[in-house]
């Protein structure tokens, strides 16, 4: 192993709070992405978001993000590489590496060994990812962004040793080796071709538009299991053992369905000027975030329960006309952008 210099730190790399996506590697990615000034509204762009049956969740759905393009290719498209380190081990000195040629780095971690997460620290196994920014050998410490716990999109920058990375590295081949992912990833500016923005944003706009036009029966279908999953939620809500129950695992859900409305929000008020549109996924937002306050209030017994989870019925059936009210404002709006 050659010698590294003694430190280095990448400036003007920030955490990305701005939306939740799909999971964290994402945020981790979107910090890279910005950092080495390409558009993360690319990605936002990379999805068509549908309700699928999924007989493994108690509501029997949840929410789907159908790729349009691979991430490697939207990333190829910016002029940024990425390579894969899969060998797990002696971590530390393949992330020093990294960091000492400017390459940022995302790591496979355990939270079960970040001492930085009091949510996860000692008392749960769960996979996660850490962007690397900096190191310095006399502390003996890397620079990560990280946030305090699962729910919370307030990354901030933090300080890890390098003996913590390490065990929660192996911790994760331990816990987590059967899904084949990666030790870390390090990224870089392409040095083999000249910088040049090859698919401007709008492009990604009409592409968008177009695959939704083409999936769109799928997309109305995936209304089905949209009723099937408010009625599962209402049948719960009106059996207090059954609520008692499985609150936690449909708390779960709701957070992935609000973080994917959130997104779709982002994403319509961004790129379609439809002010009907912009009200309509508002409502649809706040009627999510309802239906989870409400079953919150009562797993944590607040005050009016009845009243509330009744309310939250008939803010679930309302719900299902605002999805399908969007679909179809999306889908006039689609035919506009391809205009």
């Amino acid at each position: 192993m050659k010698e590294l210099i003694a430190a280095k730190k990448l400036t003007d790399i920030m955490p990305f709070n701005e939306v939740y996506y799909k999971d964290c590697f994402y945020n981790c990615l979107f910090s890279i992405v910005k950092y080495f000034q390409g558009e993360v509204m690319r990605f936002f762009l990379n999805d068509i978001i549908l309700y699928r049956h999924s007989p493994y969740c108690w509501l029997q759905a949840d929410v789907d993000y159908v790729l349009i393009q691979p991430v490697t290719r939207l990333l190829n498209d910016m002029s940024i590489e990425l390579v894969e380190c899969k060998e797990y081990g002696n971590i530390v000195y393949g992330i020093r590496e990294a960091l000492s040629k400017g390459m940022p780095v995302i790591v496979k971690v355990d939270c079960f060994y970040e001492p930085m997460r009091p949510d996860l620290y000692g008392t749960e196994h769960l996979d996660h990812n850490l962007l690397v920014y900096g190191y310095d050998d006399s502390m003996q410490t890397f620079n990560i962004f990280e946030h305090k716990n699962k729910n919370s999109l307030r990354y901030k920058p933090e300080t890890i040793s390098y003996a913590c990375i390490q065990e929660a590295s192996d911790g994760y081949y331990r816990h987590f080796g059967h899904l084949k992912e990666p030790a870390y990833i390090k990224f870089c500016k392409s040095a083999c071709r000249e910088e040049k923005n090859k698919h401007p944003l709008k492009a990604y706009v009409s592409r968008y538009a177009a695959r939704y036009l083409e999936n769109r029966a799928e997309v109305i279908k995936s209304m089905e299991h949209l009723l099937s999953m408010k009625n599962n939620l209402v049948d719960t809500m009106q059996n207090r053992e059954l609520l008692e129950q499985h609150a936690d695992e449909i708390l779960e859900s709701l957070m992935e369905i609000i973080a994917a409305k959130k997104l779709e929000q982002y994403r319509i008020n961004s790129f379609f000027k439809n002010k009907e549109l912009e009200d309509t996924i508002q409502d649809i937002v706040n009627g999510w975030t309802f239906v989870r306050l409400s079953i919150l209030s009562y797993k944590y017994s607040g005050e009016y329960i009845d009243e509330k989870l009744s309310n939250a019925i008939s803010v679930m059936e309302k719900l299902c006309g605002d999805e399908r009210k969007m679909i179809d404002l999306l889908i006039d709006s689609s035919y506009k952008a391809m205009a």
